[in-house]
């Protein structure tokens, strides 16, 4: 019983360190952008979960808003969505470059897993 209940402690420590290390791929902040009240609050249905989020600044007035769901929750979400926001470029093009590298990527990558997961990012860029 003895084991049983450490490999069930070593579990919830692991989930935990996941769970910090995926925060870390969040904006700490947000930036203020006139015309806009940003606020977010990332809760997951497990102790790590497959939504992300960033605020990209394109130019000194212009900032790209990113929101993505992978489908599916827990720890299989939080790995697709680590391998989604890697494959997204934050410093790279123009929003709609971001956009369709983005979409294109996570495409071609569900497409090539025997259990592809759904992953739809939605880019805003905030000069209307």
């Amino acid at each position: 019983m003895r084991k049983v209940e450490e490999l069930r402690r070593q579990t919830e420590q692991e989930l935990s360190l996941a769970r910090r290390i995926q925060q870390t791929f969040l904006p700490e902040t947000l930036p203020q952008i006139p015309g806009y009240d940003l606020a977010v609050e990332w809760k997951t249905a497990r102790q790590v979960g497959g939504d992300f989020y960033d605020v990209i600044q394109l130019d000194d007035q212009r900032y790209g808003l990113l929101i993505a769901d992978v489908s599916d929750k827990g720890l299989p979400a939080s790995l697709y969505m680590t391998v989604a926001r890697t494959l997204y470029e934050p410093s790279r093009g123009t929003l709609a470059h971001q956009r369709k590298h983005c979409q294109g990527s996570i495409n071609y990558y569900s497409s090539t897993r025997p259990n592809p997961f759904f992953c739809d990012p939605f880019l805003h860029d905030t000069r209307h």
